[in-house]
C-alpha cells in the first residue's frame, strides 16, 4: 500500500511540474542590419528555432506587411506557402533535432511601408490539444537606395538515364532539376 502511494504522488508531482513549467521553446529571426531593408532588394532571412518537447505536427508562421514577397531558400523538409502576408513552413513531422532553421528570401517592392512589423507563431500539438508560442513583434522599416541582392543558395540535382539501342548506340537522358542558378 505504501508503494503504491509513493508511485501515485510521484506520478502526481511530476504532472504538476511538467504542467507548470514552460516549454523550453526559443524562436530567433536574424534580419538584416537595424532590421532595415532597401527597396527592390532581396534579403535572406533565417529563422533558428529551438523547438524543445515538440514532435509530430508543427506550423510555423510570420506575417509580413503588405509590399514584400518571399520565396523559400532552406524549408527544413517542410512544405512551405507564401500567401496574404503570411509565410508558413508547415511539417507533418517536425525534425527531431533541438534546432530547426528555416530560411526564406524577402524582397521589399517599390510598394514596401517605410514602416511595418514582423510577427508570428509556431503551432503545435501537444497531449492531442493545438497550442501556440507567439513571437515577439519586431518593427522593420523599409528605405530606398541602391538595391542589395542576396544570392539564394544554388540547388541541382541531376540524374541520367542510358539505354542500349543495340549496334554500338545508346540513348542517354538527362534530367536536371536547379534552384537558384541562371543560363
Amino acid at each position: 500500500m505504501l508503494k503504491q502511494l509513493i508511485i501515485l504522488f510521484n506520478l502526481l508531482s511530476f504532472i504538476i511540474i511538467t504542467a507548470i513549467l514552460p516549454a523550453d521553446i526559443k524562436i530567433e529571426t536574424k534580419l538584416p542590419d537595424n532590421s532595415t531593408f532597401v527597396k527592390d532588394s532581396t534579403y535572406i532571412i533565417e529563422v533558428d528555432i529551438t523547438k524543445g518537447p515538440i514532435f509530430g505536427f508543427a506550423m510555423f508562421q510570420q506575417n509580413i506587411p503588405a509590399g514584400y514577397i518571399a520565396q523559400p531558400v532552406n524549408t527544413a523538409d517542410a512544405s512551405f506557402t507564401f500567401a496574404d502576408g503570411k509565410i508558413k513552413f508547415i511539417w507533418m513531422a517536425i525534425p527531431e533535432t533541438e534546432h530547426v532553421v528555416v530560411s526564406y528570401a524577402l524582397t521589399a517592392t517599390a510598394d514596401a511601408p517605410e514602416t511595418g512589423v514582423i510577427d508570428g507563431k509556431l503551432s503545435y500539438i501537444e497531449d492531442n490539444e493545438r497550442k501556440s508560442y507567439d513571437i515577439p513583434s519586431i518593427p522593420i522599416k523599409a528605405i530606398s537606395d541602391q538595391p542589395v541582392v542576396e544570392k539564394i543558395p544554388a540547388y541541382a540535382a541531376i540524374s541520367r538515364n542510358v539505354m542500349d539501342l543495340g549496334n554500338n548506340q545508346f540513348e542517354v537522358s538527362i534530367n536536371i532539376q536547379k534552384r537558384g542558378i541562371e543560363g
